[in-house]
């Protein structure tokens, strides 16, 4: 504890919570400051009361031993082709992290390549990204400190599994490009403390070049001087080392892409396309770079245009037409479904597309022709493809609510689909197989506040019936590609199990999952009293907008590291990445209009708000955890409902991938534990 008097520190406290709403973007910025004494108290002393609220329910322990079995199940959560190699990141039953295993296509047989928990037994370092060489003999990954938040990048032989001398820190992940003679790479490195003002080191990322065996101190930024500091570039390397292409985020709505061909032994980085207020993926087979834009497509088209001839540099004439552009030649037109992604495999091109929320996959040769439709297991999601030049294989993880995270080869001759592993078959004796032919997945679909129909999937157990009490969860997704999209969650069983309903609506706005929850009392499925709804990240913003505009049709909403303040975004790191979507409070009427997005900006004193519980990672670097601290004391200060506003703040939450099983279980059954809670479930 720091010598900071107790009674001060309450009196400040008081202080700020009892005034009025604010008018403008100042609303509680005292706890913008984290490492403030006053806010370390009022965080602990927080997080010391949810704690002992959540742990004192009935049944917790037992709700922890079913989720705890329930995740035996195990995950399968990334995949990847080099060379004739297949690397599969999973976590089989009880293990505390997942593994990368990789095999040989021709041996079929898997082996370990990098256990994250023989490098940190205590779980204190997290896998959080990987990217093996071209030929798959050498591995560059990411280790995260969960108390820090910090990666440091790694390199390692695979067939040895002993990691090479070479440490590069502040390396978050943005992607490797590997040299075709493995001697060295390209990847994306933060500012180093002091080279910049603390409160943009999550700014500045730079491009760099390291050479193995070199002190990385050395290594030279190759891209990304005398850029926007908020620009965040993406690396990626062609099959055959001749070049590097570089993917400019500026926000969701907005990309870049750069390349350099290393053939002429140089780094120049030749704008490909820029100064576009549209997104652009791509990818290289060969000479040829394909091109996923939704600029002139809504719903997304490719294109392809040969790196070795000159093309036009978009963007540098005003009014450009996109069908006028120099060498560039279109393989799949804007169609009907959404298209998220593709991929190259042997001499193909393979679509992933959505059709209200489902993956759908089609099969296309270089010039769009030769359509065909892979049959899917089910109505659910794709969420990886992975294939290679000449291979005539293509890998895809699927899966759905019911569906468990299966691994399938697709042969792209014959057309056959066959299921390579899978949670179903990796999980303990019994523990899915039975379990899920009691649930069942629907489609629906309801008006948004502005006509438009939003699609929305339901999930619960099979005959649910409509009598107004079933306790239900609306769940605000990420729609940003298309549509929310189902998804395996084994803990979900748990929910499921006690007659619990789980709406994901493929929602746009705030407005429409209110309308969501709204369909489903006038339909008859549930009312108020046992209604909940929840979000994660930015997604959560529309949880959280929905709780604060229409607090009397929820009672609980459960947010974890939650958007909140719209109008600061700019003070809390990364936030000026994510202002270029949301807009900056600029002027008079900017900031209104942001004030009635910002959810932390609608809680009003003396309204009745639900119940609700706010969680946080203390080392967040996706989302400041300021925005959790500000919305939760709002609410504390503000609500006149009686009903708890809870604040869990967790050195080891922030939202990186490769978490410990411990801590996941820790934070899962607050979740249920809570939401059972207030709904009043048995």
């Amino acid at each position: 504890m720091h010598a900071v008097s107790l009674s001060v520190l309450l009196a400040a406290a008081a202080l700020t919570w009892a005034q009025p709403p604010a008018p403008d973007s100042e609303l509680l910025s005292w706890l913008e400051k984290g490492r403030a004494p006053m806010v370390e108290w009022w965080a602990a002393d927080s997080d010391a009361r949810a704690a002992a609220v959540l742990e004192g329910l009935a049944g917790r322990d037992r709700l922890r031993k079913r989720l705890a079995g329930l995740m035996k199940a195990g995950s399968i959560e990334g995949i990847a082709i080099r060379g004739d190699r297949l690397f599969v990141l999973r976590r089989f039953g009880a293990e505390a992290q997942p593994k990368l295993f990789v095999q040989d296509l021709a041996a079929r047989s898997p082996h370990l390549a990098l256990d994250p928990g023989a490098i940190s037994p205590d779980g204190a370092w997290a896998l959080d990204w990987w990217a093996p060489s071209i030929d798959g003999a050498l591995l560059a990954y990411g280790m995260t400190e969960l108390l820090s938040g910090e990666s440091v990048l790694r390199v390692r032989d695979v067939d040895s599994s002993l990691d090479l001398p070479d440490r590069i820190p502040r390396a978050p992940g943005s992607g490797v490009a590997w040299l075709a003679d493995r001697t060295g790479f390209f990847y994306v490195r933060l500012p180093r403390e002091g080279s910049v003002p603390e409160d943009e080191l999550a700014y500045h990322a730079r491009v760099c070049f390291h050479r193995l065996g070199t002190d990385p101190l050395h290594d030279d930024d190759v891209f990304g001087e005398g850029r926007p500091k908020e620009d965040w570039p993406e690396i990626q390397g062609s099959p055959n080392g001749r070049y590097v292409l570089v993917t400019v985020r500026q926000g969701l709505s907005r990309s870049e892409l750069h390349v350099a061909d290393l053939k002429g032994k140089t780094t120049d980085f030749v704008p490909v396309v820029a100064g576009r207020d549209a997104v652009f993926e791509g990818k290289i087979r060969g000479d040829t770079l394909f091109i996923l834009t939704n600029e002139d497509a809504a719903r997304g088209r490719i294109v392809a245009t040969d790196l070795r001839k000159p093309f036009r540099i978009l963007g540098r004439r005003p009014g450009a037409a996109a069908a006028r552009r120099a060498n560039w030649r279109e393989i799949v037109p804007e169609g009907p479904f959404t298209i998220t992604d593709f991929e190259l495999a042997d001499d193909r091109v393979v679509v992933s597309a959505l059709e209200r929320g489902a993956s759908r996959l089609s099969v296309r040769d270089d010039e769009g022709e030769g359509l065909r439709e892979v049959p899917l297991p089910a109505m659910g999601a794709l969420r990886a493809l992975a294939g290679r030049p000449g291979s005539g294989e293509l890998y895809l993880l699927h899966e759905s609510f019911f569906h468990p995270t299966t691994l399938y080869r697709y042969a792209l001759a014959s057309g056959a689909l066959s299921p390579v592993a899978s949670l179903r078959r990796g999980a303990p004796a019994g523990l899915l197989a039975a379990d899920l032919a009691a649930f069942e997945t629907r489609e629906e679909s309801f008006l948004a506040k502005d006509g438009t129909p939003v699609a929305m999937f339901l999930a619960s157990r099979r005959g649910l019936r409509k009598d107004r009490n079933a306790p239900t969860l609306v769940l605000a997704g990420e729609a940003s590609q298309g549509g929310a999209t189902p998804f395996f969650a084994p803990h979900l069983l748990a929910w499921f199990e006690k007659g619990g309903l789980l709406a994901l609506p493929n929602a746009r706005s705030a407005d429409d999952v209110e309308a969501a929850a709204r369909w489903l009392v006038a339909k008859e499925y549930t009312r108020p009293q046992r209604l909940a709804v929840a979000g994660a990240g930015r997604p959560a913003l529309l949880a959280a907008g929905a709780m604060a505009q229409a607090p009397e049709l929820f009672r609980a909403a459960v947010l974890f590291s939650p958007l909140t303040d719209l109008l600061e975004l700019y003070r809390m790191p990364p936030g000026l990445r994510w202002a270029r979507d949301y807009g900056s409070p600029a002027g008079p009427e900017q900031r209104r209009g942001l004030a009635r997005l910002s959810p932390l900006h609608r809680i009003e004193p003396g309204v009745g708000y639900p119940a609700v519980l706010v969680s946080a990672g203390e080392w967040d670097r996706e989302i400041d955890p300021a925005h959790s601290r500000k919305l939760a004391a709002r609410l504390m200060a503000c609500s006149a409902s009686g009903r708890p506003a809870l604040f869990r703040l967790r050195a080891d939450a922030g939202r990186r991938r490769g978490r410990p099983l411990g801590p996941v279980l820790d934070e899962l059954t607050d979740f249920y534990g809570f939401l059972m809670w207030q709904l009043e479930m048995k």
